[in-house]
């Protein structure tokens, strides 16, 4: 009898301080950032973007967020290759990227610093939309990728606060990303 007693006292316990963990209370987000990123093509291509992104606490050392961006600053890049028809001779290719944004979403393990200060990481898939236009001719680069990165965000009071996150999309992107943040 007494086993029983305390392995109902013991079940009780626990199921109290789970339901309890589970439920604190959290508050979501959205945010605004600009994002620098620069994709390795044997020369840096170097874009902008205006990022969008919302996310909550799911759990005391885990949320989850979506981000959507649309691209503002596009760039070029110039190629040269041997001629083939002509040897030692080369041709020179002017390339344009066009930067149409990407979208995603990441786990965030984070940990709160000080009351104000939370060091993250973000694991998650985010897709991305260029199109490279090559002397009049254009081919898409979109792809969905593993996306990995962490970053810092700073509460200037309850509902305000900057971040600043790197981010490495895809196996060639990576990215500088800085932005205000709203809780609610």
């Amino acid at each position: 009898m007494k086993k029983l007693l305390l392995a109902a006292l013991t079940a009780s316990l626990s199921s109290t301080a789970f339901a309890g963990w589970m439920q604190q209370p959290e508050s979501a987000y959205i945010g605004l950032d600009y994002s620098w990123a620069s994709i390795d093509v044997g020369d840096n291509v170097d874009l902008g973007s205006a990022l969008v992104r919302a996310g909550a606490k799911i759990l005391p050392y885990m949320g989850i967020e979506v981000q959507a961006s649309y691209g503002v600053k596009d760039d070029t890049f110039t190629t040269t290759v041997a001629n083939p028809a002509a040897p030692p001779a080369t041709i020179t290719y002017n390339h344009r990227v066009k930067n149409n944004g990407s979208y995603g979403i990441f786990l965030k393990p984070q940990v709160d610093i000080t009351p104000s200060l939370t060091a993250y990481g973000m694991v998650g898939s985010n897709y991305n939309d260029f199109v490279v236009e090559t002397n009049g001719a254009k081919a898409n680069g979109y792809g969905t990728g593993f996306s990995v990165g962490g970053g810092l965000t700073l509460m200037l009071d309850k509902n305000l606060g900057v971040g600043a996150e790197i981010m490495h999309y895809d196996s060639d992107i990576d990215a500088l990303n800085v932005g205000v943040r709203w809780a609610f």
